[in-house]
């Protein structure tokens, strides 16, 4: 009986080795035919069968890709007219208006209509396309094409006003103009290759193979599959954000950076463009050494070492990285086959993995290295974590930059057919297969390889326990989850295969770094956000738009660290410039969901503005538990680059959530300001500036901005009279460019309006302008200088905006420069030809005639008389050309009246000479910025007006140009009343703590002018329109005596403040009024500001 049991277990022992042979070589014949399919699935797309080609040029059809509206799915084509072909295009007859009028062929030409009874375009792509774009094409017509007879004002057929620039019409076309320098073709892919392969074989990398059985030793098979999980949530919020970016408009070519830069503006997109393009650089010298030393350890098991172990990794890093250049230099059309090739040889790589897993250990001594079949026991134990030196943070920290490339199909936007549905797609995609990848190995390596193993058959025959015997420190495991990284290739079927699977992983994602930093820094560098780059914005290659110059930057900079060395320390700070990229693109989305405007309308509704904030606290959250340090330098960096640009400020405008955003808390501020009771201590100088163009009364500009600096309001005025409506839309966009104040730092609206008279324009602008409390309270006017020759209805008109401003309850300031008025220009550089003095004169008339000068300031500017001149006064520090005073002959009509069209034409034309000249930046300016104004401001407080006369002054002496004058008050007082007259403005002075020199008191203010202030002002008409009564003489008189005290008391002073007299308006006539104002600053040396309140306290003394 025991002779005929052992038979039959050697009989069942026999038949179960030859059952799990026949189970092996089925495996293996499985294992052989997924093989051929995935090396046929290769083939076919090396052959190019998946690629599209698209024509540059548009073709003469365009088929637009698919869209998924309401669960249908659309596919539209536009037919559109090539360049090439002749003949007419769709409504280029002549069409007829509601008139009966025909309207003009030009408009025909650049406009198509939809009939012969109108002159309307048909909705077109073209018509909104960026305008920032230097694309020309079709125009609609403009307002004034559909509003006004085309008789009166002819449309012209090659150019159309957009945004005051002028834009050259195309020909009749919907597609963008094709450079006739670029190539025919190209290419562009779909979803799939173009964002799910690159993502997939970002994602896995090699950390699918070298450092997931150590997570899952540490974790355990469930806090594995937390981290996992973990990282998944992270990658997927993110991805749900940038799905709801890139589906709010087309995107172009920059990927993240692009992304970014049109959300949140181009501080945050340039600083993320340069460090994720660094960034992306660097991470190829990283896996490039990850693939070299692959290789070196293959050699070393070969004893086949060329030189040394390190120099080994460097020249084969060197040999692959100009390999992986030479294909990214062939074109986007082999690097996307050679990622298609690469991420067959992964999937391979991976079912090996799983075959091994089912075949068993083959060997003994595989069992003893710690494999085994799938263990009830052994998965059981694996499950719970079994962390040694490290927490469950730290292996999150290790595990979650296989989560960073999800960015990897973004990188490539410019080379997708629809980003907007590749994108979203190909990136949810990748992160699903990959996150149930990834989980299901976690699984499978838990439930077959044991946390340690000897390998060695004498000390232990059960590796499970092993780990009893491995803890003891006297002992060595160097097998196991714990202890070695090749555990994959233990379990798999074939080991090479998984060697091969790691090879793919790295030239995977060197390769898709390689080609996505250059893309990346070459759309930073077509925005011109930094100086001296802008030369790798050139494209190259077959298409014409390869970044060919970066891809060699990149080359270098990758050589340059493989050759370095020491890339364990710089991982930490990739992982952390990818993971700023995440969390500021989660703020985009955020920011732009917050700001509500119009424009945030994305496509894609899965989303939600709470869980994209979350998805950015959470990733920023990350980058401290990676690497506290390395977060801080990435914080640095970023911020360095972000300051650098908001100071520099470039011409961009991209439309940001950020101006969004700050448009709905200026509105919500001001209604709320609106809805609060003034105080006298929240008084602030909101100052309305007549300036007309600001360039062309730059002390003007400059001494308002004196007052408000960067506290308070400041708003120029541009009063245009007299222009036809059709001609005045098209100046109006000419003149609103603001350019000036911006070069100049100038702070400050730029307000337009257009009224027949001067005095209806102004009190439009003092009734209309500003916003609830942010309104102006202080009109300012430059001196008219010309009020004794210009005509008089111009003198009225001067006179009576000063009244209505008092009408109004607005302060009003006047100030006066040396000479003749206020406007203190330019003088001409000694590089200029010279003219003669009738071009001088046609020149100046032209300007004066399209300039509104009669803008409430000198309506016109004459020679100064030689004894009138501004002496060269040591307070202003100032050259010799800075003193030049310029003036200009009254024109003989007034603003637009009168003038003929060529002389519109040829103003249009010198307008656009001297334009540069506006635009920079202004130096030669008594105030401007930079000029260190010394002596005294003498401040004549003859009458209280509610404390507006001191509180300027002061105002003035905390601005950086008079921020070294002294305060000087004069009062009016007797003589027996000296001491107590000037005890009393001191005290009130330092109630109002307001810093001051010296206080003087004027005592003989009534007695009578002498000889020479009479000389200054016997031929003031005002003389002449004396009455009978005493009364008006005495005012008069008072004026001249204000004047004489101001010349002899301070003529060494830097500026002079005085209080400006009020004249009843049936007492005082227009000439009357401007004789007292002449009076009072006739031949004075040195800048006067007449100030009067609106008779309300502007200043208190009370906490």
């Amino acid at each position: 009986e025991t002779e005929t049991e052992t038979e039959r277990e050697r009989e069942s022992a026999f038949k179960s080795v030859v059952i799990h042979q026949e189970i092996n070589l089925l495996l293996f014949r499985f294992l052989v035919a997924v093989c051929w399919s995935l090396c046929r699935l290769t083939a076919v797309f090396l052959a190019g069968s998946m690629e599209t080609v698209f024509p540059a040029d548009g073709g003469d059809t365009q088929t637009s890709p698919s869209a998924e509206t309401g669960g249908m799915r659309f596919r539209v084509e536009e037919v559109v007219e090539s360049p090439t072909r002749s003949g007419p295009s769709l409504g280029s007859s002549p069409s007829v208006d509601g008139t009966g009028l025909a309207v003009s062929d030009a408009a025909n030409r650049t406009i198509g209509t939809i009939g012969y009874s109108t002159a309307e375009a048909v909705p077109m792509t073209v018509f909104y396309r960026n305008q920032e774009s230097n694309n020309r094409g079709k125009a609609r017509p403009t307002l004034a094409e559909l509003h006004h007879d085309t008789a009166d004002n002819e449309v012209d057929a090659t150019t159309h006003l957009l945004d005051g620039r002028e834009v050259a019409a195309a020909p009749n076309t919907d597609v963008e103009a094709a450079d006739p320098n670029a190539p025919p073709m190209v290419v562009k892919f779909g979803w799939i290759k173009g964002v799910l392969i690159r993502c997939l074989l970002n994602i896995w990398g090699v950390m699918l193979f070298l450092r997931l059985s150590w997570v899952v030793g540490q974790a355990g098979i469930g806090q594995t599959i937390l981290i996992i999980l973990l990282a998944s949530v992270v990658t997927t919020l993110t991805t749900l954000s940038m799905s709801a970016i890139c589906t709010n408009g087309e995107v172009k070519g920059g990927g993240a950076y692009y992304l970014i830069s049109r959300s949140l503006g181009p501080e945050f997109g340039g600083a993320i463009g340069i460090i994720f393009s660094i960034a992306n650089a660097i991470a190829v010298s990283l896996y490039v050494v990850g693939f070299a030393e692959t290789v070196r350890d293959i050699l070393k098991d070969n004893d086949s070492i060329l030189t040394t172990e390190r120099w080994d990794v460097v020249i084969v890093g060197l040999i692959t990285v100009t390999l992986l250049l030479g294909v990214a230099l062939i074109g986007m059309t082999w690097e996307a086959r050679a990622q298609v090739f690469l991420l067959a040889m992964l999937l391979i790589a991976v079912v090996n993995f799983f075959v091994g897993s089912f075949i068993g250990p083959k060997s003994d001594g595989e069992r003893l290295r710690g494999f085994s079949a799938y263990d009830s026991d052994l998965h059981a134990e694996n499950l719970k974590p079994g962390y040694r030196k490290e927490s469950f943070f730290s292996v999150f920290a290790v595990f979650f930059p296989a989560a960073t490339g999800i960015l990897a199909g973004a990188n490539i936007s410019g080379d997708l057919k629809n980003p907007q549905m590749a994108i979203p797609k190909g990136t949810l995609s990748a992160i699903a297969i990959s996150s149930v990848l990834y989980i299901v190995m976690a699984w499978v390596v838990g439930a077959c390889v044991a946390r340690d193993a000897t390998g060695d058959m004498f000390n232990v025959t059960d590796f499970l326990n092993a780990t009893t015997l491995c803890n003891n420190a006297s002992y060595d495991c160097k097998f196991g989850l714990l202890n070695t990284f090749q555990n994959m290739e233990l379990v798999s079927g074939w080991p090479p295969l998984i060697t091969a699977g790691i090879f793919s992983a790295t030239l995977s994602s060197a390769l898709a770094s390689l080609v996505g930093a250059p893309k990346i820094f070459q759309a930073v560098c077509k925005d011109r956000l930094f100086p001296y780059i802008h030369v790798f914005a050139k494209g190259g290659g077959r298409t014409g738009t390869e970044p060919q110059r970066g891809y060699f930057l990149t080359y270098a900079i990758a050589c340059g660290f493989i050759v370095i060395g020491e890339l364990n320390a710089i991982a930490p700070i990739i992982s952390n410039f990818f993971l700023l990229s995440y969390a500021l693109i989660n703020f985009s989305c955020f920011n732009a969901s917050l700001a509500a405007a119009p424009g945030w309308r994305p496509a894609f509704r899965y989303y939600n503005k709470y869980l994209a904030l979350v998805g950015g606290i959470v990733c920023l959250g990350v980058m401290f538990v990676i690497n506290w340090w390395t977060a801080l330098i990435t914080l640095a960096v970023v911020t360095a680059i972000f300051l650098y640009i908001y100071y520099t400020k470039p011409k961009v405008n991209w439309g940001s959530s950020g101006e969004a955003l700050m448009y709905s808390h200026a509105l919500r501020l001001s209604s709320k300001l609106d809805a609060t009771v003034e105080h006298v201590k929240n008084y602030r100088p909101q100052i309305l500036v007549l300036t007309g163009l600001p360039p062309d009364r730059p002390d003007l500009a400059w001494f308002a901005h004196c007052l408000t600096k960067d506290v308070a309001m400041m708003m120029c005025g541009n009063i245009l009279k007299g222009v036809e409506i059709y001609d005045r839309n098209k100046q109006i966009q000419r003149e609103k460019n603001n350019q000036w104040l911006v070069n100049n730092k100038i702070k400050a609206f730029h307000r337009i309006v257009v009224y027949p008279d001067l005095r209806q324009g102004a009190v439009s602008l003092m009734q209309c302008a500003g916003l609830g409390k942010i309104s102006p309270n202080i009109v300012m006017l430059g001196y008219k200088s010309d009020w004794l020759n210009c005509p008089r209805p111009d003198l009225e008109d001067y006179v009576n905006v000063i009244h209505d401003a008092f009408d109004l309850s607005f302060a009003v300031a006047i100030l006066r420069l040396p000479g003749t008025g206020f406007f203190h220009e330019r003088k001409a550089d000694a590089s200029e030809p010279a003219e003669d003095n009738d071009a001088t004169g046609r020149r100046l008339a032209m300007s004066n005639e399209m300039s509104s000068m009669e803008n409430i300031a000198q309506s016109t500017r004459r020679q100064a008389p030689d004894d009138m001149r501004p002496s060269s006064t040591p307070q202003f520090e100032v050259t010799s050309s800075d003193a030049t005073v310029v003036t200009t002959a009254s024109p003989s009509a007034g603003v637009g009246v009168g003038g003929s069209d060529d002389s519109n034409l040829v103003h249009s034309a010198s307008r656009r000479r001297v334009q540069a000249k506006h635009d920079a930046v202004d130096r030669s300016s008594l105030f401007s910025r930079g000029k260190k104004i010394t002596g005294t401001i003498d401040v004549y407080w003859f009458h209280d007006d509610g404390g507006l006369t001191i509180l300027l002054p002061h105002l003035l002496t905390q601005s950086s140009q008079f921020h070294n004058c002294k305060l000087r008050v004069f009062t009016h007082g007797t003589s027996s009343k000296i001491t107590s007259e000037r005890l009393r403005m001191t005290t009130l002075m330092n109630k109002f703590r307001i810093e001051f020199s010296s206080v003087e008191v004027v005592t003989d203010l009534n007695k009578h002018p002498n000889a020479e202030s009479h000389a200054l002002t016997e031929h003031l008409p005002g003389w002449n329109e004396l009455r009978q009564d005493d009364h008006s003489k005495q005012k008069l008189l008072r004026q001249v005596r204000i004047g004489e005290c101001i010349r002899t008391n301070s003529k060494d002073a830097a500026l002079v403040v005085v209080s400006l007299p009020i004249a009843r308006k049936k007492d005082c006539s227009p000439t009357m009024y401007m004789s007292w104002l002449e009076a009072i600053t006739v031949q004075q040396k040195m800048p006067i500001l007449l100030v009067r309140g609106n008779q309300s306290n502007v200043i208190t003394f009370h906490s």
